[in-house]
């Protein structure tokens, strides 16, 4: 179990910067330093394939998770009681937006774990968790709509074979939005149930993140505010950059099961524990309600060239070199692609 302790070092990275201030000046800058070093450990920890962890470790397994969300929290709470008030240079503001948006978007790989579990608390929480980040339809979309779509054309967040990022961000929010929508509202008119607009639960979201926004607001005031929304768009952005790798020009039929060849992997052994299992992306999507600690390997599947972290500064800042690796491994794996 240890090695997935790793998971802690980006919501710890955030804590030690909004608990340690004021930071002043070009100083703060220095913590987004930080941001790098973890893409170099990428390479520093190597490349390996470690076999499922033992199952008698669960319980240990599960509190790492419970940290996890604790942690998000408390950054938020200190973020919007400290660093969002007043008084801050705006370097310093944008290291704390910086920092908070990428834990974030790593709290949503704990947020994933959470709703995919069959106990309705885990659920709860991880919706909660999804709040912090304004991006609660993904409840919605993920489970009932990517897990039955990935890898289609129907599917959002399944980018096609040569399809650059920036193009890729502008449909794939709207449409997971879109398509979260239409389940709901799909599964309400099935069940031939009254008040459709009352049992909605993407409806339900959007009251909630409109609520707590207003709280944010109210309580700390429009610049804290400003702070929650630009972090959470920054984890927004950071989320799309991993969808976009995970399928990226792979293809099956709408009517053909999933398949390991489906989905990207990487060998990456800080991504695999950093990233809470997030390496084994193929054998989530062939077992879902597998804990992430348990997800295997699948030998079938491409592999990305670098790890998760090394990968989404490189979709940012070359995104055409991305797409030439990609496609390479395509080739060599010799499968078939999902066209512009």
């Amino acid at each position: 179990m240890a090695p997935y302790g790793l998971a802690f070092i980006f919501p710890l990275l955030t804590l030690s910067f909004l608990g340690t201030g004021p930071h002043r000046g070009p100083h703060a800058l220095l913590w987004l330093l930080a941001l790098p070093l973890l893409a170099s450990l990428d390479g520093a920890m190597g490349r390996g394939r470690p076999g499922a962890a033992p199952s008698d470790h669960r319980g240990g397994f599960t509190a790492l998770l419970h940290g996890l969300a604790l942690l998000q929290g408390i950054n938020l709470l200190l973020a919007l009681g400290r660093t969002f008030q007043g008084g801050l240079t705006p370097l310093e503001a944008g290291t704390a937006v910086v920092l908070l948006g990428a834990s974030s978007a790593h709290t949503l790989l704990v947020a994933h774990e959470l709703i995919h579990k069959a106990h309705r608390g885990p659920r709860w929480l991880g919706r909660a968790l999804l709040l912090t980040l304004l991006y609660d339809h993904f409840f919605t979309e993920h489970l009932r709509g990517h897990h039955v779509r990935a890898g289609t054309e129907e599917d959002p967040s399944t980018a096609s074979l040569d399809e650059p990022f920036w193009p890729y961000l502008r449909r794939t929010w709207p449409g997971e939005w879109r398509s979260a929508w239409q389940l709901e509202v799909r599964r309400l008119t099935a069940q031939g149930r009254a008040g459709l607009w009352l049992r909605n639960t993407v409806l339900h979201g959007v009251v909630a993140q409109l609520a707590l926004a207003g709280l944010v607001g109210g309580l700390a005031g429009g610049l804290a505010l400003g702070g929650f929304i630009a972090q959470a768009a920054l984890a927004h952005l950071l989320i799309q950059v991993v969808n976009y790798l995970e399928h990226w020009g792979l293809q099956r039929g709408a009517s053909q099961r999933v398949r390991a060849t489906d989905s990207w992997e990487s060998d990456s052994l800080f991504t695999q524990f950093a990233l809470l299992g997030l390496a084994r992306h193929a054998d989530h999507h062939l077992r879902a309600a597998r804990p992430y600690q348990r997800l295997g390997w699948h030998a079938e599947s491409p592999c990305m060239p670098r790890g998760h972290i090394a990968m989404v500064a490189l979709v940012l800042f070359r995104n055409r070199r991305v797409r030439q690796l990609l496609a390479e491994e395509l080739r060599r794996k010799g499968l078939k692609c999902l066209r512009a």
